[in-house]
C-alpha cells in the first residue's frame, strides 16, 4: 500500500466533500409505545408496510415480493391511476434490534440507490427507533425521503399507539390495535 499525502487544500476539499455527503443523509429518532418485536414485524413485512408507509405525492402504494429476491420487495407508487415509479427494498442484514436495507428508487427514468439502517432499542414503555438513510446524490432526493420518513414514522407511531389509523375490515394485522370506534388525529 502506498501512502500519498494530500496538500492541506486537497485534504480540506476531501473533508468538505465528506461533510457535504453526510449532510444529505436523513436521520430520525422516534419513541414508539410498542414492543420492539411488534415494530420489527411492521418494518419487515410487506403487508404491514402498506399500512404505515407514506411516500410524498402518492395516493396509494402496493407492495409485492421482488422477483428473484428472497428478502426483498417492490413498492409501487401511485399518485393517481398511473404508476409514478417504484422502490426496491431488500434486507441485507437483520438481527432483532437492527435491520439494514438496500433501497433503490426508480422515478422518471432515473435510478437512485441508497441504504436504510434501522436500530431498535427497548425501554420500559416501548422502544426507540433510530433511522439513518444514506447515499443520496442531491438535496432533492434527501428532501423527498425526509418527507417520506417523517410522515411514515408518524403514521407508524400512531398505528402502534392505536390512534389515527383508518379502521378497516376485521382482519387487521396483529400489530394494529384500535382503541376506539372513531378515529382521532392526535398525532
Amino acid at each position: 500500500m502506498t501512502y500519498i499525502p494530500l496538500s492541506r487544500s486537497r485534504f480540506a476539499e476531501k473533508v468538505q466533500a465528506g461533510q457535504n455527503k453526510a449532510s444529505l443523509d436523513v436521520f430520525a429518532l422516534v419513541k414508539i409505545n410498542a414492543d420492539s418485536r411488534r415494530v420489527l414485524h411492521a418494518l419487515a413485512m410487506p403487508e404491514y408496510l402498506e399500512t404505515w408507509m407514506r411516500p410524498p405525492d402518492t395516493n396509494q402504494i402496493e407492495i409485492h415480493s421482488a422477483h428473484g429476491s428472497r428478502y426483498g420487495f417492490r413498492i409501487d407508487l401511485f399518485p393517481s391511476s398511473e404508476s409514478r415509479g417504484c422502490i426496491y427494498w431488500e434486507c441485507i442484514f437483520s438481527i432483532p434490534d437492527r435491520i439494514i436495507y438496500l433501497w433503490e428508487r426508480h422515478h422518471a427514468g432515473n435510478r437512485a440507490r441508497s441504504m436504510v439502517e434501522i436500530c431498535l432499542s427497548s425501554h420500559l414503555r416501548g422502544c426507540s427507533l433510530k433511522l439513518k438513510h444514506s447515499g443520496f446524490r442531491n438535496k432533492a432526493e434527501t428532501e423527498w425521503h425526509s418527507k417520506m420518513w417523517h410522515s411514515s414514522l408518524k403514521t407508524l407511531c400512531g398505528i402502534m399507539d392505536g390512534v389515527g389509523i383508518p379502521l378497516v375490515s376485521p382482519g387487521l394485522p396483529p400489530f394494529i390495535k384500535p382503541i376506539a370506534t372513531t378515529v382521532t388525529n392526535q398525532i
